[in-house]
């Protein structure tokens, strides 16, 4: 399981400098698209907080607060907030619903260590093109669905460490789901606890799947669809305790891991 192979004609390099830098983790002030701009709406309604972007390359960062029911949304890389750089969000109580409507994004939700968890649902759905999706030491109360439409897609899931150095897991409480639609999709999964139903569809194209530190309590209903092609170079699951023979399918003998797509191999 630990053969790594190159891809011709992808951009294997773009995304290992994308991973390495999410790994770094929300101390990085790091811009993944150069042109990143447009305007962010964002509101809340009957306890939901709504963020509804635009057709351009927007880049938002989402952050639940200490203060209970309070949300930050910020813009970066040119990106505005309702025309600002960011903005306080107040009256969270549900969910979160993230719909960034086509263009080339970048959404990272991250929890503050200590912070009370996202109340309700977390749904972002980035549309089509090429997306990258961060949960950063995120705990999700209810369901979290994820859809990054068709293009290139990058989501990566990982802790965080709080003030006092220790390392918080990201936690995901209910059924926790990823359409990842067509072409070359790479999905990172570390240091999570998966309580629920998992239901991950990477759709056509060759795509990716890695998980390490990762605990997944409902093996009977969690299933990872590689989707097609089914032949070499296929798609490539990497798993280093093998929990999880029995929820795979359709990823292919070869490749045998995430490292063709750029993603880590431990």
């Amino acid at each position: 399981m630990n053969g790594a192979r190159s891809k011709p004609n992808y951009g294997a390099a773009v995304r290992l400098v994308a991973v390495l830098a999410c790994g770094l983790g929300p101390s990085m002030a790091w811009s993944p698209w150069a042109q990143a701009a447009g305007n962010v709406q964002a509101s809340v309604a009957n306890g939901d907080l709504i963020i509804s972007g635009d057709s351009r390359n927007n880049n938002i960062i989402v952050i639940q607060e200490f203060a209970a029911g309070q949300v930050r949304v910020i813009g970066r890389a040119g990106t505005t907030v309702n025309g600002e750089r960011g903005i306080f969000a107040e009256g969270v109580t549900n969910d979160i619903d993230i719909a960034m409507r086509g263009g080339d994004d970048f959404v990272r939700v991250e929890v503050i260590p200590g912070a009370n968890p996202i109340p309700g649902d977390l749904r972002i759905n980035t549309g089509r093109q090429d997306d990258v999706v961060e949960l950063l030491g995120v705990t999700v109360s209810a369901e979290t669905q994820i859809n990054t439409g068709s293009g290139n897609d990058i989501i990566f899931i990982d802790g965080v460490f709080s003030h006092t150095e220790a390392f918080v897991r990201s936690d995901f409480t209910g059924r926790f789901a990823v359409e990842a639609g067509d072409e070359e999709d790479l999905l990172e999964m570390n240091h999570a606890t998966f309580r629920g139903e998992v239901d991950v569809n990477l759709g056509n194209g060759i795509d990716a799947a890695c998980s390490h530190a990762s605990e997944f309590q409902d093996l009977d209903n969690t299933s990872f669809d590689g989707g097609a092609p089914h032949a070499f170079p296929g798609d490539g699951f990497y798993e280093l305790v093998i929990d999880l023979a029995d929820a795979i399918v359709d990823f292919e003998e070869f490749p045998d891991d995430c490292a063709f797509l750029g993603g880590r191999v431990f």
